[in-house]
């Protein structure tokens, strides 16, 4: 089947026209290029090429107007606000950059529709009055909500005055000028026969461009649709075009071109529910692994509808595919590049008295391209200044604190973390680290050609952005400068150009335009990004738009439709594949589109399900056996001795106990901005043991626990700093914690006191003690030592207490009984706290065996109410409880500790997981 490019030379070739003297008018780049392969195949015999335009070059032509810059535009624009506002209260730059790109998108867009600009905001600041009438007027707030729309049109006179006096032009504009040299251009160029082509939905200005270059007849408009669509009236792709062939006088004695019936021929329609953006990218590539085995992929395009796709389709395309063309406009705020700049930017507008928040610097050391920057001597520096800053828990790191941990890389770090103190200053950084980079960059054989391309793109936008604001007055600061950098990126992309007519196509919605392939793959066709749905980025209101002829959310959506279905139209086989997770409130439900086509009847759709191939994988089991090393490092261990939190760790996973204990895999340490449960912890057994150590051997008395509390808030502050290693505690999260860590600390001394005024005894015995018992195991050819810090021993009208304080989660009165004995050593989530007060118990008797009466428990600081919490032994009948740890019940611990420690000292017994075991 002919492409309608080749249609239209075809028919060009019968009406005998000469192609060299013809000028082609087409909606974009890349269909230009198309057309001059299809030229050099298509003709027989040496010519000169003819003139090829994108609709946008032709129109600059007419306009004679340079097109404006981004940056340029807003400041200009920004400039007409303030020439045009009342002196009191402007708005800053920043605050303008919240509204002034909306309101320029509105301002092109009246340009490009020739809408009367008089009547518009007239319309626009009745509606508004209507709005708010019933208000009071008189209110700064509806004053300047008034105000507001009021100023719209002398904004725009005077940056469209501004503009053509400087020969320059936004879209809109260029557009609107055109119109106006129409008549001058035609007659400058009568002897020029234009040949327009593959066009849909067209502005104002064009359909007038288009309409006085057929009434002239110095044009032929070729339209690329099929009848199926003009023909039906509830097809909204071919809303514009049935418009068009209704309503232009042309057409009331001369044929329409280009409308083709290809639609309804025979095609293989599949529609493939994917999970996710990756689900997508690795079906196409295995879909393209197969088209390339048959074909080559031989006029085979995939179209991307989200243009964030790329990079994964790219990693998943197969190794065989040697040739690929992607002509596409990449989003510039998805590329690495952006990342660093963004990471860099949140470096210097959250610095403080010349330091820096720590994880914006470890987000800037950790990205790779600032690794190449160092030479493979000196790059490990990098991890020793992020070690540094865990170990020394700093919040905020001064360029002086890198310098002394990198001297040889004092320049590299002026570089990257040097203060930017004005815009200018920043831009200029910006600059030369770029340089830098695409420097060491380039000298790697290995580079990303991907990161180049980007580095040098936005090399190119921060010059342009310094030229523009140079000499702007109105860029205040470097948050300023971040807005208006982050608003140009929104719209900035990295353009893809390569070879359009080899290899595998991919290319974006736009870029489909006036191209036709056999073989289509669609990428998200999901509802919200085809079409793209309700997006109101305008100040226009709908009822206004409406009544001037501006495009709504239905000639949007139209727009879409005709791009869909015109991707179909002379294919032979399509597949539309769609992402089916719902994630959030976005996702999850394929575009209207494929419900369209299947109500339709026209075509079958075959609907299929992608379900990534998951290798089967053997189960393992998560044990390790016990190796002579293994057994000889629990012989050290034993030797040196067990803690509580040792056995109960083991009770909880062995596996989690042999790489603790045994390979000395510790826990991660991680930088503690907020207080983290342990530092908690240690602050307030730290506190206690300094407030209680003083008084071991002593009766509390309420005169030393009253001067105890008196103390208390200091000695907090002392011992919370310290653990949180000079990070603030006197604000935000930190500053509460540390108010609740009082608190518990309060409470407890308020509950020695109750007890002493309620007539009872308390001596302190010791505080913080360690002590060390032997524990004699018949199996263990070798001594086996235990060893613990107990929190606090004191006699309690004359009965010893063995107290472990708890600051952690809830602790009840039941869940220190022991309801079953024989699960004491096996199960952690039900007794580890059992076995805890047991094993200090257990070592306070080994070392004080004429201690008489003991009993053990503990003080749960979060809920100081329930008082001192004892340990539970069951009775014989096993429904009744008593606290006594006397030598019965000590014993018969002993046996559980004996059968613990033999488990883990024997060599048939492997250390596995809790989970597999």
């Amino acid at each position: 089947m002919n492409s309608f490019i080749l249609d239209v030379l075809n028919d060009l070739h019968r009406k005998e026209k000469d192609i060299s003297d013809l000028v082609f008018v087409l909606p974009n780049k890349r269909s230009g290029v198309i057309l001059k392969n299809e030229l050099a195949a298509f003709s027989k015999e040496f010519q000169f090429a003819p003139s090829i335009l994108s609709v946008e070059e032709f129109v600059q032509e007419i306009s004679d107007l340079q097109l404006v810059s981004p940056t340029r535009l807003l400041i200009e624009t920004y400039k007409a606000y303030r020439s045009t506002t009342p002196s009191e209260n402007p708005e800053s730059f920043d605050q303008f950059l919240n509204w002034g790109p909306r309101l320029i998108q509105d301002f092109i867009e009246i340009d490009r529709y020739l809408i009367d600009v008089d009547d518009l905001f007239k319309g626009i600041m009745q509606l508004k009055s209507i709005e708010a009438f019933g208000k009071d007027p008189k209110t700064p707030m509806v004053r300047n909500y008034l105000k507001f729309w009021d100023q719209l049109l002398p904004i725009y006179d005077e940056l469209r005055a501004t503009l053509i006096r400087n020969g320059f032009g936004h879209q809109g504009l260029m557009y609107r000028q055109a119109l106006e040299h129409l008549e001058s251009y035609l007659n400058l160029n009568e002897v020029n026969k234009y040949v327009i082509l593959g066009f849909n939905a067209l502005n104002a200005s064009e359909e007038i461009i288009f309409k006085e270059l057929l009434s002239h007849e110095m044009a032929e408009v070729y339209w690329d649709n099929d009848q199926y669509f003009l023909d039906n009236e509830v097809e909204e792709a071919g809303l514009f075009m049935r418009g068009y062939f209704n309503s232009w006088p042309y057409y009331q004695n001369h044929p329409v071109l280009g409308i083709h019936n290809h639609y309804t021929s025979p095609k293989s329609i599949r529609s493939v529910e994917t999970p996710k953006s990756v689900g997508q990218a690795k079906f196409v590539g295995g879909l393209i692994k197969t088209l390339w085995q048959k074909n080559k992929c031989h006029n085979t395009a995939i179209v991307l509808a989200h243009e964030t796709l790329l990079i994964p389709l790219l990693t998943a395309l197969p190794d065989e595919v040697d040739v690929v063309n992607i002509t596409m406009g990449f989003p510039l705020k998805s590329t690495p590049v952006a990342g660093l700049i963004a990471s860099l930017f949140d470096l210097q507008t959250n610095g403080k008295d010349n330091q820096y928040y720590y994880k914006y610097i470890i987000n800037v050391l950790s990205n790779p391209l600032i690794h190449g920057l160092f030479n493979t001597n000196h790059s490990h520096w990098i991890n020793d200044v992020i070690v540094y800053i865990h170990e020394q828990n700093l919040t905020f790191v001064s360029v002086d604190q890198l310098k002394l941990k990198a001297p040889e890389n004092s320049d590299w770090i002026d570089l990257i973390f040097g203060s930017w103190q004005t815009p200018s200053q920043a831009l200029d950084h910006l600059i030369l680290l770029i340089e830098q980079i695409k420097h060491k960059s380039s000298k790697n054989s290995r580079v990303d050609i991907l990161i180049l391309e980007c580095l040098y793109k936005f090399y190119t936008l921060f010059n342009s952005l310094k030229i523009d604001i140079d000499t702007f007055e109105g860029m205040e600061s470097i948050k300023t400068l971040e807005h208006l950098y982050t608003n140009l990126l929104e719209e900035a992309t990295l353009d893809f150009k390569g070879e359009p007519v080899k290899g595998l196509q991919i290319m974006g919605i736009l870029e489909s335009r006036v191209l036709d392939f056999e073989t289509v793959i669609v990428t998200t066709v999901n509802e919200g990004v085809l079409p793209a749905g309700k997006q109101q980025h305008s100040f226009i209101p709908y009822d206004v738009k409406r009544a001037f002829d501006l495009p709504t959310i239905k000639e949007k959506d139209a727009i879409y439709a005709y791009h869909f279905y015109h991707l179909m139209q002379r294919a032979s086989e399509v597949y539309l594949i769609y992402d089916a997770v719902v994630d959030r409130l976005q996702g999850g439900e394929c575009s209207r589109y494929l419900l369209q086509l299947e109500v339709g009847g026209i075509h079958t759709i075959q609907r299929t399900k992608a379900v990534a191939e998951t290798p089967l994988q053997q189960e393992q089991s998560l044990s390790v056996s016990k190796s002579e090393l293994a057994l000889e490092s629990l012989k050290e261990l034993g030797s040196y001795g067990y803690s509580p939190s040792a056995l109960t760790l083991y009770i909880k996973d062995p596996l989690l106990f042999y790489r603790r204990y045994l390979l000395g895999l510790k826990e991660t340490n991680e930088l503690e901005e907020s207080m983290a449960a342990r530092t908690f912890g240690n602050a307030i057994h730290n506190t206690l043991e300094a407030l209680y150590k003083p008084l071991k051997g002593a009766q509390l008395s309420a005169s030393t626990l009253a001067q105890m509390r008196s103390q208390a808030a200091s000695l907090a502050e002392i011992f919370f700093k310290e653990e949180m290693k000079g990070a603030d505690i006197k604000s935000g999260k930190n500053l509460l914690t540390f108010e609740v860590g009082k608190h518990y600390i309060f409470q407890l001394i308020d509950e020695d006191l109750r007890m002493i005024k309620e007539g009872n005894s308390i001596k302190i015995v010791c505080i913080e003690e360690k002590l060390e018992a032997y524990i004699p195991i018949s199996s263990i050819p070798y001594k086996i030592k235990l060893r613990g810090k107990i929190d606090r021993v004191d006699e309690f009208n004359g009965k010893t207490r063995v107290i472990d304080y708890k600051t952690g989660s809830n602790i009840t009165a039941s869940s220190l009984k022991i309801k079953d004995w024989s699960a004491l050593g096996s199960n952690y989530d039900k007794y580890h706290k059992c076995f805890q007060i047991l094993c200090y118990a257990y070592i306070w008797k080994a070392n004080n065996p004429k201690t008489i009466s003991l009993e053990g428990g503990v003080y749960a600081l979060k809920n100081m109410s329930l008082g001192f919490l004892k340990l539970g032994i069951p009775e014989e009948d096993s429904k009744s409880f008593h606290f006594d740890l006397d030598a019965v019940v000590l014993n018969r611990f002993e046996k559980t500790l004996i059968d613990l420690i033999s488990s883990i000292h024997d060599s048939t017994v492997p250390f596995e997981s809790i989970e597999v075991s």
